[in-house]
């Protein structure tokens, strides 16, 4: 079965960000936890591909829709957004063996939504690292294709693995091809 990695880099930098941030260790360690983040996440398990989407810097489609999308969220003022955004373009630029997107206009969970309707066609499974709950509508799997999309976030240092519904349909099923190369090693002890 083969599985994508989706992270959401807008999720991952925020996260970051303000944990560094609290910590008085914003400038000095940005870049390098940026770095260890993205080697984390690969270590999950040896991935088909890796993508790393990212919110466009000019305004976003759906602002041009509606003018007050987004309009109540405040950013931190304590907080160099600048720097910030400096750090994360340059990290990006230095990324390898992760395919990055980004285009003027498209916010990221529309790459996510792409990239999980495109890979779901070909029978990829995707881990998507998102804090993002609108996210939660692609968590779906298909028995026949052999794909399942499941997500992944830390919230106050816990992780939460989101699975679809009735899932354990798709386990049971996998679990009855006996497949060298299966990611989830699944057995009768699969629960």
């Amino acid at each position: 079965m083969q599985l994508n990695c989706i992270i959401d880099g807008n999720y991952i930098l925020s996260k970051l960000v303000f944990t560094l941030y609290k910590n008085n260790l914003l400038y000095g360690s940005l870049y390098q936890a940026l770095e260890n983040s993205l080697i984390s996440y690969r270590k999950f398990y040896p991935f088909t591909k890796v993508y790393l989407v990212s919110d466009s810097k000019e305004k976003s489609w759906r602002k041009n829709l509606e003018s007050s999308y987004k309009s109540t969220r405040k950013k931190d003022i304590g907080i160099d957004w600048k720097f910030v955004y400096d750090t994360y373009d340059e990290f990006k630029k230095g990324v390898k063996n992760a395919k990055i997107l980004e285009s003027p206009g498209i916010e990221g969970d529309d790459w996510i939504s792409l990239i999980v309707q495109e890979t779901n066609k070909k029978g990829q499974s995707n881990l998507i690292i998102t804090n993002d709950y609108d996210i939660k509508q692609l968590l779906h799997f298909n028995i026949n294709e052999k794909y399942i999309n499941l997500m992944s976030n830390e919230m106050y240092n816990k992780e939460k693995i989101f699975l679809p519904t009735d899932y354990q349909m798709f386990f049971n099923k996998i679990s009855s091809y006996n497949e060298t190369n299966d990611i989830f090693k699944l057995n009768n002890k699969n629960e």
